[in-house]
């Protein structure tokens, strides 16, 4: 069985991982493969950035600007992130997907939605979160967002400028899902 939640173009066809069957082991088992291999492999000879950056403005012509959200959020900005993470993760959930701008009333979205600088972010900062808080919610959309950032590396659609920024990600993912996996029941 290979991992089926990474197969085509995530960004254009998301996921919506319901009514899935259960597969136990073989599931668990092609999730670890896939993601040992590709953290295996992301390996690049291009100078490394990060997607963070500081002192943007939140709104911006009656728009929220994401990017800045979350730069502020992985900023640790406790008063930004109060407001407004819970609002990105619904955001995500209902779309599969992080816009560029939100209007104001956070329900609209505006822009463009294959920025791979907002998966990155948003998979970093879920999966930070879970770690601050052991809350699943976000542990649960940062597997949704780990899983866009494959189909997008499959893809082609992230710049090896990238590539350890999602290695770390995708490191931490595994760290956090073994180490739940190490604390359950066995799976049948």
């Amino acid at each position: 069985m290979s991992y089926p939640y990474i197969n085509g173009n995530n960004l254009e066809e998301p996921q919506k991982y319901m009514y899935t069957k259960y597969e136990g082991m073989t599931f668990w088992n092609s999730y670890l493969a896939h993601r040992k291999e590709l953290i295996k492999g992301l390996s690049t000879t291009e100078p490394q950035e990060t997607p963070v950056l500081k002192g943007r403005e939140i709104t911006k012509g009656g728009f929220y600007q994401t990017h800045a959200i979350m730069s502020e959020c992985l900023s640790e900005n406790k008063n930004i992130k109060e407001e407004f993470l819970l609002k990105l993760l619904q955001r995500f959930e209902v779309s599969k997907r992080f816009y560029d701008t939100y209007k104001l009333s956070f329900r609209s979205k505006v822009g463009n939605f294959q920025t791979e600088d907002l998966y990155l972010m948003g998979f970093h900062l879920f999966l930070g979160e879970f770690k601050e808080t052991k809350d699943l919610r976000f542990l649960n959309v940062a597997l949704k967002i780990g899983d866009t950032l494959v189909s997008m590396f499959h893809m082609k659609l992230i710049s090896e400028k990238y590539f350890e920024y999602l290695k770390s990600a995708l490191t931490m993912e595994l760290s956090i899902v073994n180490d739940l996996r190490s604390q359950s029941e066995p799976i049948k």
